[in-house]
This record gives C-alpha cells, sequence and structure tokens, in this order.
C-alpha cells in the first residue's frame, strides 16, 4: 500500500485516537499532527523507490522500545 493510499483511508478521529494511546504524551501536539495530516492528504503523490515498513511489535518482548 502507497502512504498517500493509507492516508486516504484513514480519517483524522481514528488518527488522533491511536496517536494519543500510543503517545500520550504529544496531546499537546495534536493541532500540529493534524495540520500535517490535512496537509498530506491535498498532495499529489509520485512514484518513487522509496519504501516504509510497519510492523507490529509486542511490548512484551521489546521493552526498550516501548
Amino acid at each position: 500500500m502507497k502512504l498517500n493510499s493509507l492516508i486516504q483511508s484513514n480519517n483524522w478521529l481514528s488518527v488522533e485516537l491511536t496517536l494519543l494511546q500510543m503517545y500520550p504524551d504529544q496531546e499537546k501536539m495534536l493541532d500540529e499532527y493534524r495540520s500535517v495530516f490535512e496537509n498530506l492528504k491535498t498532495l499529489e503523490p509520485e512514484d518513487n523507490n522509496m519504501k516504509i515498513e510497519l510492523t507490529e511489535h509486542n511490548c512484551d518482548r521489546l521493552k526498550f522500545f516501548c
């Protein structure tokens, strides 16, 4: 899935709730995150070879990162 498709397939409320769940200390930055999200929704995608890999990890095993 391309980043643009991922962004287009989500709404801000779901992103906001996930951000708050994962990073509660970032609540004061929500307006800025929303601005970036809305800006990304308006951009025209460009083809390139860049890849982003999202991986879900078990936090019990990765105490350092969680």
